[in-house]
């Protein structure tokens, strides 16, 4: 048996294995011998079928097998001991055929292509000093953080008093100078989250309520935040409405989010 490789570039390679009737006719001899025991044939004895109808029976099968385990050997034993550095595994080139002629023994030539790893070298860049730094955690920190976890991982309920955790729906109507709705004025339902109220004294008025029950005053003076006021009236960007003025709030609805036990 011989193999050779010849480079097609940095990056191909075809390997070629070459075996000769010496490299596979005693194993194909040995694996016949094996059938014979076996074979079953009308007119002769379990055992006793002649070797030449059991050359003639399983005789390509058992040379393909043969053929095919000693490539196969061969092939990654070169791989090996070479130290050759392959992407994926070695391909059959198309052309590998294999004349099966038992009366004149030929040699037999199979192809491999192989993509061949590429070649490089790593240049380091040079030691650089890094600073480390030790984080500190307060355990105010910790608190806040397990607690905004316990209200994620919480149950939704609906208390019928309002408190400082609640969010409050209902709606808001505009006022006129006189404190009636005004008519054609903003009229809109939405969500108000009772932490989002800045003003001490408009947050203590929202809280105590049930469901119908009203309260007046000013959205921008409540959020302090002309992003959610808009928001909380239902108004677009370019709406150019004055958000100071005061608005009656009727309560419909109280939600509340009760924290997620503690476990292990």
């Amino acid at each position: 048996m011989n193999i050779t490789q010849e480079r097609i570039d940095d990056l191909n390679a075809v390997l070629k294995v070459s075996i000769t009737p010496s490299d596979y006719k005693q194993p194909v001899d040995d694996a016949l011998r094996k059938y014979s025991k076996k074979a079953k044939m009308p007119g002769f004895r379990p055992g006793m079928v002649p070797m030449n109808l059991v050359r003639k029976m399983y005789g390509k099968a058992v040379l393909a097998d043969e053929l095919n385990r000693l490539v196969a050997e061969s092939v990654d034993k070169y791989i090996t001991e070479n130290k050759i550095e392959i992407l994926g595994n070695p391909l059959p080139k198309a052309e590998n055929e294999i004349d099966m002629n038992w009366e004149n023994p030929v040699d037999f030539e199979f192809s491999f292509d192989m993509g061949l790893a590429p070649q490089f070298d790593l240049v380091l860049p040079p030691p650089h000093d890094f600073t480390y730094y030790e984080i500190e955690v307060s355990d105010a920190d910790i608190n806040t953080e397990v607690e905004r976890l316990q209200r994620r991982h919480g149950d939704y309920i609906n208390p019928e008093i309002s408190d400082a955790e609640c969010s409050l729906y209902g709606t808001f109507q505009e006022l006129d100078a006189s404190g009636q709705p005004l008519e054609g004025g903003i009229t809109n339902q939405s969500f108000m989250l009772m932490d989002k109220v800045k003003d001490p004294e408009i947050k203590n008025s929202l809280i105590g309520l049930k469901s119908g029950d009203q309260v007046v005053f000013s959205p921008f003076a409540a959020l302090q935040n002309k992003e959610e006021v808009k928001y909380l009236l239902g108004l677009k960007n370019e709406d150019g409405t004055d958000t100071n003025k005061p608005y009656r709030f009727t309560l419909e609805r109280i939600n509340k989010v009760t924290l997620a036990a503690l476990n292990t």
